[in-house]
């Protein structure tokens, strides 16, 4: 008969014997063999104790002679513990102070060193772990090294800080990775803040998903620290002697109550002159500001300036207060061409104010290079009048060197359509400004059906002609026009306007228009309406008595801002639009260490080779940039360190003036250095939807974190030789022990004996 291996688990082991006969039958002949032994001492042996001692012997030595028989042995298996994974969060949130109230410059203990010193503490955090499971720690770069202690704190302490904390990808892919291994947990140690990816929630659904629990671990404190920071400057690149400059800068406010005030000011470099400030009202906890800082460009050169967020006095990290930005103010004049059909008192008192306005820099050249139209006038008076042509300038190429073109009441069927169709490309591809002023003979009316019909901010159908009974309106400025700089008639941008007779009454602004003055009462009608149109704006005047700001305060200092403002806030669209032969441009401003930064040249000639060097201090990298296409190159600059860059054209060289170049800022991510408070609240909800435990390091952190960890039995891989206990050495003595015992215990308590005794 061929026996059969019968097995069977007790106790976490495993044992198994090669039986002749099928299970049930063994167990029959165990119970016979043991009442064999009962039946043999059960009347023979005087006594109730020597009675039972010498059944049990009896039985245990037959019963040991059965199992030896069996081939009793003690099954083994190759196996494998169940893995731990650590995941260590050493992103640029990490090394700030483990308490928030500190500042990151002092010798306050990051968290990241605080994580460090959990894993190699004489608590024996990974010593306790590595008794039950195979564990494995993770960085963001991968897999460090723990199998020897000296090098885990060399590799520890080398971390390199990552630019960007997306823990739920990182949750993700390594719950990914885990599909189909014994994984008895995934700690994460980290203060939970997630700048990029999915969100720490949606990685514990998986897990979950996946039956792997997320043991957080969570570093730093919750509460929020007080910041200020210019997050971001948008300005122009360069201004014209005399124009104000607007500058708009976005601030964060953090750990502010509400109500707290906060001044933004803008400040001169290198003179630390404040040449404008603002205060905003925070609200409570962490908000964005925008803030809008001006200032008139009074000096030809290449400004540097400083929009700064004023520290608070409790405040520990001020490097973000502030933002270093640079504004190129040149001294060239605005060239402005004015047409209109027959003279008025708007057209006298503007025409006037155009030619007298003065360069600031220097009195003896004219600020405005004035074209004149008078389009019904005397051809003798354009020929006595030094800025009076008869006819405006003809082609595209001439409407485009114009900054701006003013459109009075001119009869546009005397300038003709192909004019209009020129005007009208010069507006929208060339950044020409257009204002067109309304009028008693020819404008708004005519603009019908013309090539700048589709580019007016009012729906000319709903336009009226006023009426001689209307009386005087009083004007205002909306929400909107008192925000525009270039409304700005005073420093304190509060000053009374005057009444007007004559407003041509649009009841339909175009969805684009925005309105900046507009009639005082209660059907408000615009006046001053304005919208971009491609790369120009159009600004649409419904009245042509802007004349009474001349003498309205006095000075005629109103009539001289109103329109000196207009037409150089319209003349910006001619210069962002404006084509250089040779232009270097970094693309962005800010960029997170390890971000690849891209360069953009445009180069007259075609050179065959384009250098730009990049500078921050003492660091320099030399940037080749590629051909793609006639005179544009680029190329991609990377792995730069953190500093403040100048990008400089090197190779070829401008034929006039300095090196082109420009400027940026390679730092960590901005969330990794602003939102420092840790988020628990996070980790706590990632923890309990996956089945997992949030813990903090304390005095008995080892024995919690052991504890959260669920004890998963090895995995079995393959089985290996099985250990026979029939023969061993152990069985054979337990077998002589019992049958040694059993003899002495018969002889000592012989029957026959003990009864011939009595007899005598």
């Amino acid at each position: 008969m061929i026996a059969d291996l019968q097995t069977w688990s007790w106790n976490g082991s495993t044992w198994q014997a090669y039986w002749p006969l099928p299970i049930w039958v063994v167990g029959l002949l165990a119970i016979l063999l043991v009442a064999v032994a009962v039946l043999s001492y059960w009347k023979n042996a005087p006594g109730l104790g020597p009675r039972f001692l010498m059944i049990f012997l009896r039985a245990f030595s037959l019963l040991m002679l059965l199992a030896m028989l069996s081939g009793f042995a003690l099954a083994r298996y190759e196996t494998q513990p169940a893995e731990v994974v650590l995941l260590l969060d050493h992103s640029g949130s990490m090394q700030a102070p483990a308490d928030v109230s500190t500042s990151a410059g002092s010798d306050a203990l990051s968290r990241l060193q605080q994580a460090s010193d959990i894993l190699l503490d004489d608590q024996n955090v990974l010593s306790l772990l590595q008794e039950s499971y195979q564990v494995r720690i993770e960085g963001w770069n991968g897999s460090i090294d723990l199998n020897d202690p000296q090098e885990l704190a060399e590799e520890l302490a080398d971390l390199e800080e990552y630019p960007r904390s997306p823990l739920g990808n990182w949750l993700l892919e390594t719950v990914a990775l885990q599909a189909g291994q014994r994984t008895a947990a995934i700690v994460l140690i980290s203060d939970g803040i997630v700048t990029d990816g999915k969100t720490l929630q949606a990685a514990a659904d998986q897990a979950a998903i996946q039956q792997i629990p997320l043991v957080m671990v969570g570093l730093g404190k919750t509460e929020v620290r007080l910041d200020l920071a210019i997050e971001d400057v948008i300005h122009g690149a360069w201004a014209l002697m005399g124009d104000r400059v607007t500058v708009q800068a976005m601030v964060r406010t953090t750990g502010l109550k509400a109500g707290q005030e906060v001044e933004v000011q803008l400040q001169d470099e290198s003179t630390g002159e404040v040449r404008d400030r603002q205060t905003i009202r925070v609200a409570d906890g962490e908000s964005m500001h925008a803030v809008e800082l001006t200032f008139v460009a009074d000096q030809p050169k290449e400004a540097m300036w400083k929009v700064v967020v004023v520290p608070q006095a409790t405040e520990i990290e001020r490097a973000n207060n502030e933002r270093v930005i640079r504004v190129d103010i040149r001294d060239q004049p605005l060239k402005v061409l004015l047409v209109q059909d027959r003279p008025s008192y708007e057209f006298r008192y503007l025409k006037h104010l155009l030619e007298r306005v003065r360069n600031q820099a220097d009195s003896s050249k004219p600020l405005i290079e004035l074209t004149s139209v008078l389009q019904s006038g005397d051809p003798e008076y354009a020929r006595q009048d030094q800025t009076a042509e008869i006819l405006p300038p003809v082609g595209r190429e001439a409407l485009k060197q114009m900054d701006a073109v003013i459109l009075s009441d001119a009869a546009l069927s005397l300038l003709g359509d192909i004019f209009l169709k020129q005007l009208a490309l010069a507006v929208q591809e060339d950044g020409v400004g257009l204002i067109i002023v309304a009028g008693p003979r020819h404008l708004p009316a005519e603009l019908k059906g013309t090539p700048l019909q589709s580019m007016v901010p009012v729906d000319l159908q709903s336009v009226e002609t006023p009426r001689s009974t209307q009386g005087m309106k009083s004007i205002r400025w909306t929400p909107l026009g008192k925000n525009t700089s270039s409304l700005r008639l005073s420093e304190s941008g509060d000053v009374p306007l005057p009444m007007l007779s004559a407003v041509w009454a649009a009841r339909q602004v175009r969805p684009l228009g925005k309105v900046l003055w507009e009639s005082d009462d209660a059907e408000a009608l615009p006046i001053v309406v304005t919208q971009f149109a491609g790369a120009g704006q159009v600004r649409l005047q419904l009245t042509d008595e802007t004349f009474r700001l001349q003498s309205f305060d006095g000075t005629g200092n109103l009539h001289e801002r109103y329109w000196l403002q207009a037409i150089r806030e319209l003349a910006r669209g001619k210069r962002q639009a404006s084509n250089s032969p040779w232009e270097l441009e970094v693309e962005g401003d800010r960029f997170a260490v390890g971000e690849t930064v891209p360069l953009r040249a445009k180069i007259q000639g075609d050179p065959q080779v384009v250098k730009v060097l990049l500078r921050s201090g003492d660091h320099e990298q030399m940037i080749e940039l590629d051909s793609v296409g006639p005179g544009e190159y680029r190329a991609a600059a990377v792995d730069l360190p953190a500093g403040s860059y100048q990008a400089i054209l090197i190779e070829p060289l401008i034929a006039s003036g300095a090196p082109l170049e420009d400027r940026f800022v390679v730092d960590v991510t901005p969330l990794e250095k602003i939102r420092l408070n840790s988020d628990f609240a996070a980790m706590q909800v990632a923890a309990e939807r996956s089945g997992g435990t949030f813990l903090e390091p304390n005095a008995r952190f080892a024995k919690q974190l052991q504890a959260a960890i669920p004890a998963l039995p090895p995995v079995r891989l393959q089985p290996l030789p099985a250990t026979p206990l029939w023969n061993h050495p152990l069985v054979a003595l337990l077998l002589f022990t019992s049958l040694a015992a059993e003899w002495i215990l018969r002889t000592n308590f012989n029957p026959k004996r003990l009864f011939s005794k009595s007899s005598a």
